[in-house]
């Protein structure tokens, strides 16, 4: 509570009536006099301070001081809704799993980790530890083949109940972090040939596309 107070009274300290609330200065390059917000110009400052996301200032005019002092060409340009700075959209990253982007997936005919059809060489999921034991081991690991994982992992909320399934193979090489390339039959004879995901290939590749 303290702090919050703190950051409260340091935000608020920095406002006067000397000084106008959107510049913080005295004066401006065309040298206008200060002019005092009337009520319903305060209201529309608060309204565009939240657009502006400027949190230092919805929080002083919420104290409702007694005087708050602008220039005129400030105030017009800051309620003003050209000169608010448009959000740009959340780019994705290449190579990563978006958790929106998770397609259904069949617990049971295909492996959780690599997401390959489960034809041998593979277990059921029997104890609900697994499922937090696996999402830890994601949230270690930091790269694409955890956070994929992770991902799908996040979706399901009971892996027993869905019968999930996954390749011996599979799991020692996850949790032990070996990448995700190890799961190329090309290069791993384990695998016994059978096909890799193309979206796991891609990965591995550093082909990946959104």
């Amino acid at each position: 509570m303290a702090t919050q107070c703190n950051a409260s009274c340091t935000a608020m300290g920095q406002y006067s009536d000397l000084s106008c609330v959107i510049c913080m200065l005295e004066s401006n390059s065309a040298e206008e006099r200060l002019i005092s917000v009337r009520c319903d110009g305060r209201q529309t400052l608060i309204r565009f301070s939240a657009l502006h996301e400027n949190h230092a200032l919805s929080e002083y005019l919420a104290s409702n001081p007694l005087v708050v002092k602008v220039h005129k060409s400030c105030q017009r340009k800051f309620t003003n809704e050209r000169f608010i700075p448009k959000k740009v959209p959340e780019q994705e990253i290449p190579g990563k799993f978006l958790r929106s982007k998770v397609v259904a997936f069949n617990w049971k005919e295909e492996c959780f980790l690599c997401s390959r059809p489960v034809i041998d060489r593979y277990r059921q999921v029997l104890t609900m530890e697994l499922h937090k034991s696996m999402i830890g081991v994601c949230q270690r690991r930091q790269d694409d083949w955890g956070f994929q994982v992770l991902g799908r992992l996040e979706t399901c909320g009971d892996l027993v109940a869905a019968e999930a399934r996954y390749h011996i193979n599979c799991y020692s090489y996850f949790t032990s972090f070996k990448p995700i390339t190890i799961l190329d039959p090309k290069t791993n004879p384990n695998l016994g040939g059978r096909p890799v995901h193309r979206t796991m290939a891609e990965i591995g590749d550093g082909k990946r596309t959104v």
